[in-house]
């Protein structure tokens, strides 16, 4: 084999070799201080189309997973992360497009999925030594979204052409939702009106399913136990803080205008915030309308409703519900921590700021326009639109685009 298609893998990542957290015993763990060998194209491979392979770590195995592109196939093939004997997770003949793991406390199972046929095999179970023979365990739609959980897998995938001019769906398009059941091995069907979601983490992991109908139905599904809570009626949309413990909702209205809540979710208690005055969609040939959206600080702590120009009109202390006082800008965004980045100045003389609506404190970080910003000349200037399928707000140069988002 010639000695660049050899593609052995040569890692000085002192992360995956040595570290605690990583699977398996300490002292069965390599410490490297240099470029280690660790492994090369498994030998059922020839005809290597690609130079270089897709790699996957497992913090609960300790296995370092290698994908070879062979003869038009993928091969999924596992080794040590400090190196040992390369072993294929299924059979070359058996045509894979990608792998979904579980993970239950220290208990690590392995699927394929074939896309094509639409087919979830089981590869590899943590109760026996070696690999199992690949098993169909069930039918998933093609090309589903797929979201491990300790259990099974969440399946998102797209539901009925064209869109909806249902309440909560004006102008959007519907997804499906399933349930891969692993106990079980079926799958089991969640919601076919699915116009937005969110899966729902705690410290153990993926644990709910946070789903908006189009009939503007806000519910909650567990997935140990398949309850299923309606959280609110009437909603046209929904926002969930970045660390979920807080969402706001908006209540389907009139001439533009929507009350909108803010709720705790663990408890459930909610308190009015405002009326979204920026609230208007249009129904039409375009599923993209200019609205206000709300925008959270990273930390929780303090939500804001910013107008389809990027200015936030009113800032709330999600412990309190208490208004904050905004300082004068002209364009805003999140920031990374507790803050938001505000633009100040005028779009001849702009200024970039830091403001933390805790303390109240402003702190201008740059003045001028920046080398190497786009064409866009900062959010005031660019086309900010909203698609009504997934409520993300995209920016673009001159055009509207609608980029779909993911949950998170």
């Amino acid at each position: 084999m010639p000695r660049e298609l050899r593609c052995a893998l040569v890692f000085a990542l002192s992360f995956a070799c040595g570290a605690e957290e990583v699977g398996g015993e300490v002292d069965e763990q390599c410490e490297i201080d240099g470029p280690t060998f660790i492994t090369e194209q498994h030998a059922e491979g020839s005809g290597l189309e690609h130079p270089w392979p897709g790699l996957g770590v497992s913090e609960v195995s300790g296995r370092l997973f290698v994908t070879w592109a062979v003869s038009g196939r993928l091969l999924f093939t596992y080794t040590g992360l400090c190196g040992g004997p390369v072993s294929p997770l299924h059979p070359p003949e058996l045509e894979l497009d990608g792998l979904a793991i579980t993970i239950d406390g220290d208990l690590e199972t392995v699927y394929g999925i074939h896309w094509a046929e639409g087919v979830l095999y089981l590869l590899d179970r943590p109760e026996t030594a070696e690999i199992d023979p690949p098993t169909p365990v069930a039918s998933i739609p093609h090309e589903a979204r797929v979201h491990s959980f300790s259990r099974g897998f969440v399946l998102a995938s797209d539901g009925e052409p064209g869109t909806t001019a249902d309440a909560a769906g004006v102008g959007g398009s519907r997804e499906v939702l399933q349930v891969y059941d692993a106990a079980r091995q079926e799958v089991v069907q969640v919601d076919d009106r699915v116009i937005k979601f969110d899966l729902l983490r705690d410290g153990d992991g993926l644990h709910a399913i946070m789903i908006l109908r189009d009939d503007g139905r806000l519910r909650r599904y567990d997935l140990a136990t398949g309850a299923d809570e309606t959280l609110a009626e009437d909603v046209r949309t929904y926002e969930l803080s970045p660390g979920q413990g807080y969402l706001v909702w908006q209540r389907i209205g009139d001439a533009g205008v929507e009350a909108t809540y803010l709720r705790e979710v663990e408890s459930g208690a909610e308190v009015h915030l405002t009326d979204n005055e920026f609230a208007a969609w249009v129904v039409g040939q375009t599923s993209v309308q200019q609205v206000g959206d709300w925008v959270w600080t990273e930390d929780d702590r303090f939500v804001g409703l910013r107008t389809p120009e990027d200015v936030l009109i009113r800032v709330y202390d999600t412990s309190t519900a208490a208004e904050v006082e905004v300082p004068e800008h002209w364009a805003a965004r999140r920031g990374i921590a507790g803050e938001y980045q505000l633009r100040l100045g005028t779009k001849d003389a702009p200024r970039e700021a830091v403001w933390d609506p805790g303390t109240g404190d402003v702190v201008v970080w740059f003045e001028g326009e920046p080398d190497g910003f786009s064409c866009c000349g900062g959010p005031a200037a660019r086309s900010s639109i909203r698609s009504r399928t997934r409520g993300r707000r995209s920016f673009s140069c001159g055009r509207s685009i609608a980029r779909p988002g993911r949950p998170h």
